[in-house]
C-alpha cells in the first residue's frame, strides 16, 4: 500500500512539474506580450507632438491627436489592469539584445527620416506608413495576447485595445491612399 501511495504520489509530482513550468512559460509569455503592447503604446504617446515642427492637412493632423489620445487610454487601462494584478509586469518584453539594438536603430531612422528626411505630402505619406504599421503591430499584438489571457476581464480589455489600434491602421491605410 505505502509503495502504490508512494508511487501515485511521485507520479502526481512529475505531473505537476510540468504543469508548473508550463504556468510559469504562459506567465513570461503573457508578460511578454503585456510589455510590448504597453511599449508601443509608450512610443504612440507623444506622436502628435511632431506637429510642433512639421505641418500635415488638418485631416492628417487629427489623425495623429487621435492616434496620441489612444495611446495615452491604453497606457490607463493597462495601468488599471496592473493596479489590480501587481503580478502583471510591463517591463519585461522577453527580446534577445540584438532585437532590442534593432528596434532601437530603426526607431531612430525612422525619427530622423521624418523630422529631417521628409517634408510636405513626402512627410504625410511617410508618417501615415509609420501608423500603418503600427496599427498592424498594436492590433496583432493585442489579438495574441487576449487569445493567451486565462482571465477573462483582462481579455476583453485587450480585445478593446486592439480594436483601437485596428481601427488606427485602417484610418492611416485611408489617409494614406487618399493622398
Amino acid at each position: 500500500m505505502k509503495l502504490l501511495l508512494g508511487g501515485a504520489l511521485a507520479a502526481l509530482l512529475v505531473l505537476a512539474s510540468p504543469l508548473r513550468a508550463a504556468d510559469e512559460d504562459k506567465g513570461h509569455y503573457l508578460t511578454n506580450g503585456y510589455s510590448l503592447l504597453y511599449k508601443l503604446c509608450e512610443q504612440e504617446k507623444p506622436l502628435d507632438m511632431i506637429l510642433i515642427v512639421k505641418t500635415t492637412p488638418k485631416e492628417d493632423a487629427d489623425f495623429l491627436h487621435q492616434v496620441s489620445a489612444t495611446a495615452k487610454q491604453d497606457i490607463s487601462l493597462l495601468d488599471q489592469l496592473q493596479d489590480h494584478d501587481k503580478s502583471l509586469s510591463f517591463d519585461h518584453p522577453g527580446l534577445p539584445q540584438f532585437e532590442k539594438d534593432t528596434r532601437e536603430s530603426i526607431k531612430a531612422d525612422k525619427q530622423h527620416m521624418l523630422l529631417f528626411g521628409t517634408s510636405g505630402s513626402a512627410f504625410v505619406r511617410a508618417i501615415l506608413v509609420t501608423q500603418t504599421e503600427a496599427g498592424t503591430y498594436g492590433m496583432n499584438l493585442a489579438k495574441v495576447l487576449a487569445d493567451a489571457e486565462p482571465d477573462a476581464h483582462r481579455a476583453a480589455i485587450v480585445r478593446k485595445i486592439g480594436d483601437r489600434w485596428e481601427k488606427i491602421r485602417d484610418r492611416a491605410y485611408a489617409l494614406l491612399n487618399a493622398t
